[in-house]
């Protein structure tokens, strides 16, 4: 008996694109699932105080609401590290391409030349005990 071809039409690059949209659709249906069962188990009412501020709700919303402010600190403190990051690449890169300073400072170092009496402004060092 012949094996037939049960596809829906779709190439395979499309059935693979089909199929982690389905994986996808159904860790999200599984993740609300959790986030509502988490709710149901924490429904009790609490409030929260900071300084002369009080806000009363479910602990479900507070501990979701923790996470989020987490969440976008978290966020923030990536987004300034990745800019500096960048900052430095771009700094190197154009140091690398111009001969300038390559910290990014915008100030070059100053050469350091013969060590003699014309070419240092520092007094000689002189020798101590062994």
């Amino acid at each position: 008996m012949a094996k037939r071809d049960v596809s829906i039409g779709l190439g395979s690059e499309a059935g693979g694109v089909a199929a982690r949209i389905l994986v996808f659709l159904l860790l999200a249906a599984l993740l609300l699932g959790f986030a509502m069962l988490f709710s149901f188990q924490n429904s009790t009412p609490v409030t929260v105080s900071f300084y002369n501020w009080r806000f009363t709700s479910t602990l479900a919303y507070v501990i979701l609401l923790a996470l989020c402010v987490g969440a976008l600190v978290m966020a923030l403190i990536f987004l300034s590290l990745s800019v500096r990051k960048r900052f430095r690449k771009r700094a190197v890169s154009r140091a690398q391409r111009y001969g300038g300073p390559a910290a990014g400072s915008g100030r070059s170092v100053p050469e350091t030349g013969p060590a003699g009496p014309e070419g240092s402004t520092t007094p000689p060092q002189e020798a101590g005990p062994p």
